[in-house]
């Protein structure tokens, strides 16, 4: 079931025009990723910190 949920999100999200008003055929994928300020998508992960616990 989850094989099937995923392939239906995947096309919804990524392979489906967007009908909404002013998005001219875009998916909702494409809309998102555009929206995303520049900061965001193009930044790299964080260095993570060790954190040391007491034993």
């Amino acid at each position: 079931m989850q094989k099937d949920l995923d392939g239906y999100l995947e096309t919804y999200n990524t392979r489906r025009p967007h009908r909404g008003r002013g998005m001219e055929g875009a998916t909702p994928y494409e809309v998102f990723k555009a929206k995303l300020p520049r900061q965001l998508s193009t930044r790299k992960p964080a260095a993570r910190k060790e954190v040391k616990t007491a034993a």
